[in-house]
């Protein structure tokens, strides 16, 4: 396939892959999507209270099912600190947080033009990251709960630190854009080599297209 074609087969495609995993058909059966989401949202809660049921210094967070409206708060958050035996409450969009970006990137690699094998080894790799990049995004914004000057502080963080973190709050958690950047750079890391680039019709340093001689002209007879 000429580049072009392969550009337009690959947006087709990731279109539809994300949306076949993302939005709900309508009628008595809803698709793929709901299944996905609630398999999802149940390994969402399992792996947060395994990573954040002690965090900071004494601080606990018990993450529980909520609404499955799409467009709701889908996860409780129950924070308690252990020392001071205070507790808060919060919530979460598991499926803004982590679900979106990660059907964003299993949507790239299932679309680009490579062997299927490749496309699995990628996707693992893949999903092993865009997991990472969702801890990090709920410990943040959990970080930012948790040092506050209050009963359920579990974090004291002074100076630059405290500025950073703001920073990385408005960045990672609250910035919708970042959900479908990180996950665009993981593909591209994870998935695409020099040689697949040329698919797309673009060539890395190294990789252009040799100039053709200039025709030369035949010698004159005498």
């Amino acid at each position: 396939m000429s580049p072009r074609n392969n550009i337009l087969a690959f947006a087709g495609l990731s279109t539809l892959y994300f949306c076949l995993l993302t939005i709900p058909w309508p009628g008595p059966w809803a698709g793929p999507a709901p299944y996905c989401m609630d398999a999802y949202r149940w390994v969402f809660r399992a792996a947060g209270n395994a990573l954040f049921l002690r965090t900071g210094d004494g601080g606990s967070v018990k993450f529980s099912p909520m609404s499955r409206a799409l467009h709701e708060p889908d996860t409780g958050l129950r924070i308690t600190n252990r020392r001071t035996q205070a507790g808060g409450s919060g919530e979460i969009k598991a499926i803004y947080t982590g679900y979106r970006p990660t059907a964003f990137l299993a949507a790239l690699i299932l679309a680009t033009p490579i062997p299927w094998r490749r496309r699995g080894l990628s996707l693992l790799c893949g999903l092993l990251l865009v997991s990472i990049f969702v801890a990090v995004r709920i410990w943040v914004r959990l970080a930012v709960m948790m040092s506050n000057n209050d009963p359920i502080r579990a974090y004291e963080f002074t100076g630059w630190f405290k500025g950073f973190l703001g920073a990385l709050n408005a960045v990672l958690v609250r910035s919708p854009a970042v959900g479908y950047i990180v996950p665009a750079l993981i593909w591209i890391v994870v998935t695409l080599r020099r040689e697949d680039w040329a698919r797309f019709g673009i060539r890395l340093g190294g990789d252009a297209v040799p100039s053709q001689p200039e025709p030369t002209a035949p010698p004159k007879r005498a």
